[in-house]
Parts: structure tokens; sequence; C-alpha cells
């Protein structure tokens, strides 16, 4: 695993999702180490000065694109005062500093000990998996069962429509749910309305022993996990994406 630095970034495009959900390209402006899909990184909007000086004020973000490319991809939605921070601040052009990569949320890992995973996502939660995608899709070669639940609250928040179209041509079993609204009818992978539901997600889930990761808002996930352990899945079985 790459030993984490600090590098000086600009932010080349935000893309707006709607309600405060946003995504982030962001360029490096030197070379940054080897991530794995499933790692997080450290962003901060304030000065840094690499000459010694203290870490200013940041927040957690897992990458949310694979590595080699020229830009870095993050997406976030407004959660309390340093992501507003962020929506009023950030501009096409704006200088940010990264320290990465952290973690080890990677789905890569478990499939050399398992064979199955299924991929649980609330929100802007899906960023994790979305590099895994993107390398499934890349090498085209998906020896393994893969599963993924998706939940958003509208569909203009399906996060990179494309990359999942590709990936239920990878192979990949696909099932987005949205909370309040109908579901829109031109894309490749299954919608239904309604909200992420762990029991039905276990009960449709047709492969034996699969590892699950969940990714999504904190209390989702507790209640999640809770419900798993509740019947019968182990902890072995369980990834969650912890910003430790």
């Amino acid at each position: 695993m790459a030993n984490p630095i600090k590098v000086k970034a600009v932010v080349s495009n935000i893309q707006s999702y709607g309600d405060g959900v946003y995504e982030l390209l962001i360029t490096p402006e030197s070379i940054v180490p080897r991530y794995k899909a499933g790692q997080f990184l450290h962003l901060t909007v304030d000065p840094y000065d690499p000459a010694g000086g203290f870490w200013p004020e940041s927040r957690v973000f897992s990458i949310a694109n694979s590595w080699g490319s020229e830009y870095i991809k993050i997406v976030y939605s407004i959660k309390g005062r340093y992501t507003s921070y962020m929506e009023k601040t950030l501009k096409v052009g704006s200088e940010v500093w990264l320290k990465l990569p952290y973690g080890d949320f990677v789905i890569q890992n478990v499939l050399e000990k398992y064979e199955h995973v299924v991929l649980i996502a609330g929100g802007t939660g899906i960023s994790p998996f979305l590099p895994f995608l993107e390398q499934q899709i890349k090498d085209n070669t998906l020896k393994n069962k893969v599963h993924l639940f998706y939940g958003v609250r509208k569909n203009t928040h399906i996060i990179a429509i494309v990359v999942l179209n590709n990936s239920v041509k990878a192979g990949v079993k696909t099932q987005v749910f949205t909370e309040l609204e109908e579901p829109r009818k031109d894309v490749l992978f299954n919608i239904s309305k309604g909200r992420l539901d762990i029991k039905s997600i276990t009960d449709k889930v047709e492969i034996e022993k699969p590892v699950y990761f969940l990714s999504g808002p904190p209390i989702m996930i507790a209640n999640f996990k809770e419900y798993m352990i509740s019947n019968g899945i182990t902890n072995e079985r369980i990834c969650i994406d912890e910003w430790e």
C-alpha cells in the first residue's frame, strides 16, 4: 500500500446533480501515489505550507475514479459546515490540497479470498465502488459474481450513469432504487421506486456466502450491519467504508 503524500491540486470541473450533490474533478500538480479502488483522501480548501506548516482543517472523501487518469474525482453532498463551505468556496480553477491514499476498503483484495461480492451504496456512498466497476469494465474479464444495490432520492442524483450502464454490459447485476420519483427508463440497469432495504437485498441475492460491502450514511451502515449480524451473516463477510 502506497505511503500517503500531500499534493497541491486545482479544481478542473464541477458538476451539480442538484440538491447539494456535487462531483469534482481535481487535477494534481504533481505525481500522485498509485491508489486502489476503494481508498480515500483528505481534502482541504484552505492554504497549506508544505515547508512545515500545520495541515489545515480538512474532510475525507472516497476516490471515485480509478488510478491512472490525469484527474482525481470525488463526489460529495452538503452535510454540514465544511461541505457548505466547499460549495461556496470552490470554483473551477480553485487551488486545493490533498493527502492520499488511505484506507483498506478494497474489493479486489477480498476477491482474492472470496468468490462473490455484494456492493450496497446509499447516495454518494457509490463513490468507492466506481473505480472497481471501471476496472471491471476495462479488463472485461469479470470472473466473479458482483451485485450492486444503489439507493438515491431522485433520478438526478444517480452518479456515473455511463459507468453503471457499462458495468451491466460487463456482467455486474445492478439494481438502483429512487426514493422520491418514478424511475427513469433510459438506462440499462434496473431501477425501482423505493428505498434500499437490507432484508430485501439479502433475500434477493442468489449467490452463496458473498462478502457485503456497505457504503453510505453512518445510520444506514449501522442499521444494515445490525440486521445482517442478527440474521447469521458473520463479521468477516461484512466490510464497511470506515474513514479511520
